[in-house]
This record gives structure tokens, C-alpha cells and sequence, in this order.
């Protein structure tokens, strides 16, 4: 399985996995700050010998060629690792992938252009979509986080300075459900409003564990990406000439 972890920045998808994962045989967990981070310091294994240049995340060169740069990574190595019989999650917001299904944005549309056919109907894709109907919370997490965090600080900051900015950042990027979610056929909704202890913890692990478990979801061959549309039909519609 290649497992996409999917929500807003803040919404608390990483502190569920970090629970989950040492319960989990074969699955390793790729978050996309972290793999971003390296990508940003010109000198990420701190050499003494060298220099060390950090971008921002709100660099150009960021926006423009290392976000892709990034999603790309976490891909080619999810996917080397299906190859071998072992299963990733896939930490990162998501959200522009599964919004407009039939847009430039689309998961579906990026897949098929990046993996071959025959790789892709191979592996399970997953969902676990994180969410958070009071947008509040997610504020206040993301301003906990800013004040402890360097890295989280340059992150997130400018998307909760002020009302303004942070209305913005909902819109782009909500911290609910939004229809478009209802198109794909291998996603588990998660809710994140609940503080993350005892019985949460449990019931939420027990969720998470049965929908990675159940058998009747087959590989993205069998069933596809979307409901009511299999893989092969969606390669016709979505591959470049």
C-alpha cells in the first residue's frame, strides 16, 4: 500500500500516525516537512567544513521547483517500497491533489502521468483523511506549534498572522470535509476536534487499523482511484499523448 495521510496543516495527522506506526508490521512513515526541510539547507548533514544556506519555505525556488521536487521523492521511494512488499504513509496535506477531480490538480491526473500503468494497478492507495470542523483548533495548534518550531514558525506563520491570512489559508485549504472527497473509493475520514488521549486514542487506532485491514478494498487495479470509474478507464481519460 502506498497510504496517503491527507488533511490541513495543523489538523493533527502526524500525531496520530506517530501513535499508530509502531504497531504497524511493514509500514514506514515519509512526512513531507521533514524531507522538505533537507531540501531547503544547502548543507543538511551540518559538514563543518561547509557552508549552510536555508531557504524559506515562501522562496520561489521553493514554490517553483522544490515542492515538487519533494512530492516526487516521497512517490519513487513509496513506490520502490510496494515493489519490495512493504507498505508507506505518505505525510502531507494533499488537499490541491484531491480537490477537482477533472482539474490540473487532480491525484488521478499526476499518478498517471508519473507512474506506468502497470505499476500503479499493483498497489493499494489509501486515504486517511484528517479533519477538523472547527477551524479554531487547527489556529491554535498551528500557533502552539509556530512558537516551538523554527521550521513550523517559517511554515505557518504568515497563514495565521492575522484574520485576514488565516481566512485565506481555510479557503485554500479547509480544515473540512469537501465534496470532492466523495469521488475516491479507498478513504477513511478521521476527526480530529477530540484531544488525542485514552479512549480516542483507541478507538481511533481500531478505525484505522480496520479500514488498512479490510479485505473487500482491492489494489487500484481492481477497483481505481474514484467510485464509479476504474483505473484503466481513467489512464484513457487522464494520460498525456
Amino acid at each position: 500500500m502506498i497510504i496517503l495521510a491527507a488533511g490541513a496543516p495543523g489538523v493533527g495527522k502526524t500525531k496520530v500516525l506517530n501513535s499508530i506506526i509502531p504497531k504497524m508490521e511493514n509500514v514506514s512513515l515519509l512526512g513531507k516537512d521533514d524531507l522538505t526541510e533537507d531540501f531547503l539547507h544547502s548543507n543538511p548533514f551540518n559538514d563543518p567544513m561547509s557552508e549552510d544556506v536555508r531557504l524559506s519555505f515562501h522562496d520561489p525556488i521553493y514554490k517553483s521547483m522544490i515542492r515538487n521536487q519533494t512530492y516526487a521523492s516521497m512517490f519513487r521511494i513509496a513506490m520502490a517500497n510496494a515493489k519490495l512488499g512493504k507498505s508507506t504513509i505518505l505525510d502531507a496535506c494533499w488537499i490541491g491533489w484531491l480537490m477537482d477531480s477533472e482539474g490540473k490538480h487532480s491525484l488521478a491526473r499526476r499518478l498517471v502521468n508519473f507512474f506506468d500503468y502497470s505499476d500503479l494497478r499493483n498497489v493499494r492507495m489509501p486515504i486517511l483523511y484528517f479533519y477538523c470542523d472547527d477551524h479554531r483548533i487547527v489556529r491554535k495548534r498551528l500557533e502552539e506549534r509556530a512558537k516551538n518550531d523554527k521550521a513550523a514558525y517559517d511554515r505557518d506563520w504568515p497563514k495565521i498572522q492575522d484574520n485576514k491570512s488565516w481566512q485565506e489559508q481555510i479557503e485554500k485549504e479547509p480544515t473540512k470535509k469537501f465534496p470532492d472527497l466523495n469521488l475516491y473509493r479507498d478513504i477513511l475520514f478521521i476527526d480530529r476536534s477530540k484531544e488525542w488521549e485514552g479512549n480516542e486514542i483507541k478507538n481511533t487506532t481500531e478505525m484505522i487499523f480496520s479500514f488498512l485491514c479490510h479485505s473487500g478494498v482491492k489494489t487500484l487495479g481492481n477497483s481505481g482511484i474514484f467510485r464509479d470509474e476504474n483505473l484503466s478507464d481513467t489512464v484513457k481519460r487522464l494520460k498525456k499523448p
